[in-house]
């Protein structure tokens, strides 16, 4: 997800997540100097009401990763302030952290009932030759 932060302001960014645990990776350039906050829905409120109350608060001083696992599903909003006197440019990435555990144990079992197939394969084969009767 690309962003453009504009001098001094502020960028707004509303994305859905589950209550699963992500790594958020921000790119920006190393001489960027702002702040990132997520908000859920009671800090989405807050926010319209005029006062800024994050579920997470993070100084950026260039990129930076993230650990966040948010307490239940629905919008968030990612919030880039820059205090940077000119436009900057990045970049947030998600990771969801349980999926790349689920495909590790998916290729895992792939592997292992790959390697049992042979296995049988190759005893059945060996076992059938050894009880052929010769005449």
């Amino acid at each position: 997800m690309s962003f453009e932060v504009p001098a001094n302001g502020t960028h707004i960014q509303v994305t859905e997540l589950r209550n699963r645990p992500y790594e958020i990776r921000i790119l920006v350039p190393e001489d960027f100097n702002g702040t990132f906050c997520i908000l859920n829905y009671e800090g989405i409120k807050k926010l319209t009401e005029g006062t800024k109350k994050p579920t997470l608060e993070q100084t950026l001083e260039g990129s930076i990763l993230i650990d966040f696992t948010p307490n239940r599903r629905g919008a968030y909003i990612f919030l880039v302030e820059s205090k940077v006197s000119e436009i900057v440019s990045g970049s947030i990435g998600l990771v969801e952290k349980e999926a790349i555990s689920q495909d590790l144990l998916v290729d895992s079992t792939i592997i292992i009932l790959s390697g049992l197939a042979v296995t049988l394969v190759a005893t059945v084969s060996k076992s059938m030759k050894s009880s052929r009767v010769v005449c």
